[in-house]
């Protein structure tokens, strides 16, 4: 480990350090995470210290370290991850490595809004029964006539638009991509789980599933009985490449959910949280049935590339959610302290 300034140590009554965990995987997002840290230097909240996890490579590291320096960025942390490699493994080992009393967490190719840091800290400082705050992730098009993509399917992608609040409101589970828990929450919950989470992308296996983050908040809520707040000012945007559009990911990305979401559902059966576990997945169905659908079909007699476009998305999409959900009961039982079945 490697830290280029000691953490800060903060003067009475200024609040609290912030730490913000950062993972990646790939010298091909480096130039996205140079954009990440020169946002988190323009937060307009100081109490901040980044902490870096790199992973298969030790020059990417170096490159961030490099950067950081160049650019004067105070209190970063450079880590590798030598254990067992993946999402949930880098994001444990910044949590053991983190010095604030806040522990946040984005995506390596986010894009802060100024105030994120700021909204993210007033919102643990005036809601003192909330142990995690999440907010919402907008796309950053790599080209504008991306934005096609029908915001139902956005979870596809890493955002969030097909949920909104504009107020502060309790949520079942707190957003990967944007979201921070209080420290203690580790220290009494634990980390997050090695089995979910893993890196996505087409180099991931189909029965890989995501969702550490959601594991994490349904276990943090049966262990602690605290809240999860959704604050709309806590703001990122998540870069969007066209590469993310094929077909073939889609599917994949949409069946690994649709699994993920088959062993939360089994591992809290039964608990106070398993009455609501699909409640966010049943309302987006919903809208897809009266808003997507009738919108697509309505395309056709304007824009028909488009239309024919976003009915492929939507209709591999839903099938391919529901063979993973399916999948689940073909791959055995799946314990609380990991999953176990096939590759």
């Amino acid at each position: 480990m490697s830290q280029l300034q000691p953490a800060a140590i903060n003067p009475k009554g200024y609040g609290p350090l912030l730490s913000i965990v950062v993972t990646s995987y790939t010298m091909e997002r480096l130039k996205d995470i140079y954009d990440l840290l020169d946002s988190i230097k323009l937060q307009d909240y100081p109490y901040i210290e980044t902490v870096f996890v790199g992973e298969r490579t030790r020059e990417l590291g170096d490159r961030v370290r490099a950067y950081a320096e160049e650019k004067k960025i105070q209190n970063v942390k450079i880590l590798f991850n030598e254990g067992e490699p993946g999402l949930s493994s880098a994001r444990n080992l910044g949590i053991k490595n983190a010095s604030g009393e806040i522990v946040g967490f984005v995506v390596d190719d986010a894009v802060l809004a100024p105030s994120w840091a700021r909204e993210l800290v007033n919102t643990f400082g005036t809601h003192e029964s909330a142990v995690g705050v999440t907010g919402p992730a907008f796309p950053l098009w790599e080209d504008e006539s991306m934005d096609w993509f029908p915001a139902e399917f956005y979870w596809i992608i890493g955002c969030t638009s097909w949920y909104s609040s504009d107020k502060i409101v309790k949520i079942r589970n707190l957003w990967g991509m944007n979201m921070a828990f209080r420290k203690e929450v580790f220290q009494m919950c634990g980390l997050f789980s090695p089995s979910l989470g893993l890196w996505g992308g087409d180099k991931v296996g189909w029965n890989k599933p995501p969702g550490d983050e959601n594991e994490f908040s349904f276990r943090v809520k049966q262990k602690m009985g605290k809240d999860l707040l959704y604050n709309p000012r806590v703001i990122i945007k998540h870069k969007i490449r066209k590469r993310s559009y094929t077909l073939k990911l889609i599917a994949k990305e949409a069946y690994r959910i649709g699994l993920s979401r088959a062993i939360i559902r089994k591992l809290y059966k039964g608990s106070a949280q398993s009455e609501d576990n699909l409640d966010i997945e049943g309302a987006l169905l919903g809208r897809v049935f009266t808003r997507t659908f009738p919108g697509i079909l309505a395309g056709f007699f304007t824009a028909p590339l488009v239309a024919w476009r976003k009915l492929c998305v939507t209709m591999v999409a839903l099938s391919f959610l529901v063979f993973g959900f399916c999948a689940y009961y073909r791959y055995g039982l799946f314990n609380k302290t990991g999953i176990l079945g096939k590759n």
